[in-house]
Formats: structure tokens, C-alpha cells, sequence
């Protein structure tokens, strides 16, 4: 698994890596348990029924213990090694919530098809318009919080 070698960087860190299988019915839980043999820190927690992003990460901060929280997709679309920009941004700004950015100047995107940049361009401006939020990247699937931050958000954080 590709996140073992991702985090190695970050062995001297006290850190804890928490990987909710949100009910993947392929090989998901196999290659989890291959990458928990090499990455001591690691807790898993595996449901059968896929209930959604949003629950997943719910659960997963449930699990958390730390006082600084990243998530990231399961997918590595943004890999595990941009979790040190996330970790650079905070201690130099002292940020509540870093967010990465796929659409940020300084961004190196690879494999955008125009279908798949035309749709999410549309999501984006149906968000902003719909919102009016100051973040140009609702999805993007790497961010980092504050604990108190989460215990704020989490119990308001409707799943369906």
C-alpha cells in the first residue's frame, strides 16, 4: 500500500493513522490489514454497510485521540505526502482548519479529463452560489483541523 511509504516521513512524529473501510466490498480490507502489519500507529475500523463519506468521517474522528486532525481520501487522489504542506501551512499561519487546494495556483494536477474538470467546475460555482463560501474546493479530499474545531463541527454534521 502505497500510504506506508507515504508516511514513513512521518515515523518520528506522534501521530496515529485511523482508516475507516466504509463498507468497500472489493479488496479495500485486505490491502488495510497488508498496510496495518507495517505502520504500528495504525487503528482500523470496518463496517459492512457503506454509509458515506460523511459518517466515515465521523466515525473516524470518533476513534481520533490527537490534537491535530487530517483527513484524506482513501483513494490517495491527493497523496499522503501533502499532509506536511497541510502541517507547514498551520504552524506558520496558526490556522484552525487548513484545506488543500487541487485548485490552487501552485497546484500540480495530473489526469483531469475536460468531463471530469467541467463537472466539477459546475459543482463549484452551484456550491458558491448556493453558499456563498470563501473556499473554492469544498471536496477536496485532504484537510486539517483542530480538535476543538471538529468537537464543534461533528455534532452539527448531518448524514443521510
Amino acid at each position: 500500500m502505497e500510504i506506508h511509504n507515504e508516511l514513513s516521513r512521518f515515523y518520528d512524529n506522534d501521530f496515529e493513522l485511523i482508516v475507516v473501510n466504509d463498507g468497500s466490498h472489493d479488496s479495500t480490507l485486505d490491502e488495510i490489514l497488508k498496510a496495518s502489519k507495517q505502520i504500528e500507529s495504525m487503528k482500523i475500523v470496518t463496517y459492512v454497510k457503506n454509509n458515506g463519506k460523511g459518517h466515515a468521517i465521523k466515525v473516524g474522528f470518533s476513534h481520533a485521540s490527537k490534537d491535530l486532525i487530517t483527513f484524506l481520501d482513501g483513494d490517495l487522489d491527493i497523496p499522503p505526502r501533502q499532509i506536511e504542506s497541510l502541517l507547514n501551512t498551520y504552524y506558520e499561519t496558526g490556522a484552525d482548519v487548513v484545506i488543500q487546494s487541487k485548485r490552487h495556483p501552485d497546484s500540480l494536477v495530473n489526469g483531469v479529463t475536460l468531463k471530469r474538470y467541467f463537472l466539477s467546475r459546475s459543482y463549484q460555482l452551484y456550491i458558491k452560489l448556493l453558499f456563498n463560501l470563501p473556499v473554492s474546493d469544498t471536496q477536496a479530499g485532504c484537510k486539517l483541523f483542530r480538535r476543538e474545531v471538529l468537537e464543534t463541527i461533528m455534532p452539527k454534521l448531518l448524514v443521510k
